[in-house]
Parts: structure tokens; sequence; C-alpha cells
């Protein structure tokens, strides 16, 4: 792509003042609070990233090795690629998803081996599959999608925090599949229909603390362990009786 293709990809004004279609990376500006999709392209992302269409030595790849913090709109509902920001950013450890539509983390590619961060609610997902391809990453924010199935996400080896909250997990055996994740330490999954099975708020921590044994924190409250007890007897702080054992 050539600086003739900068020009045609300027911001585009959103209702209300707001700027569609901006970038975030921390060290340079705050984050925008509406956007709009388009193609990912070198000078899209050049643009967005607070760079300008070339670097000073006219490489227009100059200067994306260094972007770290990227907020992209997607729509990969018509065939939109994204799996080139990996290349693109290849130094590039937190990624959010405003406004977007993405139905697989599939579509994100295989390149994003630094992305530590992934913040993608509401934008329809449906899919974890594809998530092995991001090795590194430590923090999935996935509220207020249409996940039901977490078999992609087992045996993780470097997931800390999963927000889950109002997704479509119905079953015990998927909650189960987090337990092989060693460094999951906090999660949340209020919202979803698993939650609403449980007879009480109790019950349904200690159905959760009992299949994912390493967490400390359940829907933004702690987990507390009594140390003379089996792992699948773990207290949930501040679910009413939580002392109380559940056998499922």
């Amino acid at each position: 792509a050539g600086g003739g293709e900068a020009d045609s990809m300027d911001f585009a004004p959103a209702e209300d003042g707001l700027v569609a279609g901006a970038v975030v990376d921390s060290s340079r500006a705050t984050g925008p609070t509406s956007m709009r999709p388009q193609p990912v392209s070198l000078q899209l992302v050049r643009k967005l990233a607070g760079l300008p269409p070339v670097g000073p030595s006219g490489d227009e790849r100059e200067g994306l090795d260094e972007v770290r913090e990227l907020t992209i709109a997607v729509d990969t509902r018509d065939n939109e690629p994204v799996d080139e920001l990996g290349y693109l950013l290849p130094q590039l450890q937190q990624l959010q998803l405003m406004d977007s539509s993405l139905e697989s983390i599939r579509d994100l590619g295989t390149s994003l081996k630094n992305l530590t961060v992934l913040r993608a609610a509401r934008c329809g997902l449906r899919e974890l599959d594809g998530i092995g391809a991001l090795v590194a990453v430590e923090e999935l924010y996935l509220a207020f999608n249409d996940i039901w199935d977490l078999t992609a996400i087992a045996f993780h080896d470097n997931l800390q925090v999963l927000d889950l909250e109002s997704n479509c997990i119905d079953e015990t055996l998927q909650v189960s599949q987090l337990g092989t994740c060693e460094a999951l330490w906090s999660l949340t999954l209020t919202g979803n229909p698993v939650a609403r099975k449980c007879a009480t708020s109790s019950d349904y921590r200690q159905m959760v603390c009992k299949h994912v044994t390493t967490l400390q924190s359940l829907d933004d409250e702690p987990v507390a362990t009594n140390g003379n007890q089996h792992p699948g007897g773990w207290e949930a702080v501040g679910g009413a009786g939580a002392g109380a054992s559940l056998n499922l």
C-alpha cells in the first residue's frame, strides 16, 4: 500500500463529536469511545497507531514494531481478513476490538505470538477455536458474546484471567474444561445459564470452585480455601453458606 491510500482513510466523524476508527497506544493517547470497522491494511494500522504514512527513512513498516497496544474495529462477517495484524505489529501485546464483529478467534490468525491481553466484548463471538495460536495470552475479556463451548481453551498454559460474563455456557462439563488451565486465578461466569441452573448462589460458586481449583477470584469476589480440605472443598467467599459441601 502506498502513501495515496492513507489519504483515503481519514477518520470519519462519528455522532456527538466522537472519532470513529482510532487506535490506542497508551503512551500516546486516551482511547476512543466509538469506532467504525475498516479493512485492515498497513496504512490504516499506521494511521491508527499515530504514525505518519511512512517512517523517516521512507519505509512504510518503520515504527510498527514499537506498537504495543491497539484498539481497532473489525468485521469478519463479510470475509474481511484481520489475520495480518500480527505480521504488521509483531510486538503487539494488548488488542482491544471495539464495535466489532468476530465470529471466531481463528479469524485473528496465527501471528499474534506476543499478545498477552485480548479484549473482545460484544463482538458476536461464538467460537474459541484458534485460541491455541495465542500462545502468550494471559488475559481474555470476552463478556457479552455467544460462547458456549470451552473445549478449545483447555490446557492453555498461560491464561490467568478469563471474563466470560453473559455468554451461553450452560453445562458443568464446560466449566470443568477450565480446570486444566493451571495458571487461571480469576474467572467471571455471572450471567451464564450454568449459574442460573444452580439452586443457590452458594451452590453455583461451590460447583465452579470444585472444578477450577486454582481460582482466587470468582465473579469479582475472592475465593478462600481451608488448608485441611480437599481442593474440591474450596470455599467461595461471598456466597451464602459457602462452607457447605456440594457433590457434583
